[in-house]
């Protein structure tokens, strides 16, 4: 895959997944919207990828880990929230992998990130 897949199936995610087939609330997909601004900071300010030139290949289980230690420990996020998080962050996973099935490694080890409690 190209650097710019990433931005292309996040694209995709939320205008042909969530609001096409999936049809979720507006304000499920302003969460999710809210969890992938998030993730994108965290990972530009933690291990220096740009937004733009984020890959897939830099969203894997060891960063979403990271990602939800930082959502903890640096935000502050209660357990509900960082699940929420993640939730969304699986759901995505979920699309990716229908959409590009190269990635199912990585997408099985992300999905089998267990839920805080």
């Amino acid at each position: 895959m190209k650097n710019n897949d990433f931005q292309e199936l996040l694209q995709n995610f939320f205008l042909k997944w969530m609001m096409g087939q999936k049809k979720v609330s507006p304000s499920t997909i302003q969460a999710y919207k809210d969890t992938f601004r998030i993730l994108l900071k965290y990972m530009n300010e933690e291990h220096g990828v740009k937004a733009i030139s984020i890959s897939m290949e830099a969203i894997d289980a060891d960063a979403i880990i990271g990602f939800l230690h930082y959502l903890e420990n640096n935000r502050r996020n209660t357990f509900r929230t960082v699940n929420n998080r993640l939730a969304a962050i699986k759901s995505f996973m979920e699309y990716v992998s229908y959409e590009c099935p190269e990635y199912s490694g990585t997408v099985r080890k992300i999905k089998a990130i267990p839920f805080r409690k």
